[in-house]
């Protein structure tokens, strides 16, 4: 079926707009009614793509090749978000850093790893404080109706991005490729030998990252986001 671009306005996104979502096999970046299914596709390589490590830092400088303002990393001190941080220093690719800090040191254990790294590297790094309860309770609502985020996690990151000067970076963590089994099914209604069964690769991806790309589509001075999503190839 022949995909139709409805509400489809903006930034490119990911590298030549490879990343594509949507409702009932359209190009919708908004969900209309709960009764729609949801679809994405992530393009097709290019090349062969190089090992994980260069792959990274190639992305990280297929993103400096497109801004030229400041580029700033939302580290939150998981996993992602210093493989972000790390592909591009390794780039030789500067950076400003970006970590929330929750009052009351919800998040303590979270931007200790991310200082400790940061001071590891010899990079600077900003504080943004929040009052994570109060912000739950009110202005992330806000964030939520623009962006039709479910998701408290990602609300935060939206009010991050909305604090700094520059070109913000996050790493949402690559997509996930689950193999499940297929069985066929005779005429009879029967499954047929096992010898005949196969299993497949489905690549699953929430629905819930395309509130960042809603959120970001209505920013359009800022045209870089999600590093992972960025080439086919990290994907």
């Amino acid at each position: 079926m022949e995909l139709q671009v409805v509400g489809y306005q903006g930034p490119e996104l990911t590298h030549n707009s490879h990343f594509k979502f949507g409702y009932n096999n359209k190009l919708e970046a908004f969900r209309t009614n709960p009764e729609q299914n949801w679809w994405v596709k992530y393009g097709r390589c290019r090349r062969r793509p190089l090992d994980f490590r260069d792959e990274c830092m190639e992305t990280a400088r297929t993103i400096r090749a497109k801004v030229t303002g400041d580029i700033w990393i939302l580290f939150s001190g998981g996993v992602d978000s210093e493989t972000v941080l790390r592909s591009f220093l390794e780039a030789g690719i500067s950076v400003k850093i970006a970590v929330a800090r929750y009052k009351d040191q919800i998040n303590l254990h979270d931007i200790s790893w991310a200082v400790l790294t940061c001071n590891e590297l010899g990079v600077p790094f900003q504080f943004f404080d929040l009052d994570l309860l109060k912000f739950w309770s009110g202005e992330a609502l806000s964030y939520a109706e623009i962006s039709q985020c479910f998701s408290p996690q990602l609300l935060v990151t939206m009010w991050l991005s909305d604090q700094i000067i520059g070109y913000p970076v996050l790493g949402s963590g690559e997509c996930l490729f689950k193999k499940e089994q297929t069985i066929h099914v005779d005429s009879t209604g029967k499954s047929q030998n096992q010898n005949q069964n196969h299993k497949n690769w489905f690549l699953i991806e929430k629905e819930r990252i395309a509130s960042w790309y809603r959120f970001f589509l209505l920013e359009k001075e800022r045209p870089v986001r999600d590093f992972f999503s960025t080439h086919p190839k990290l994907c």
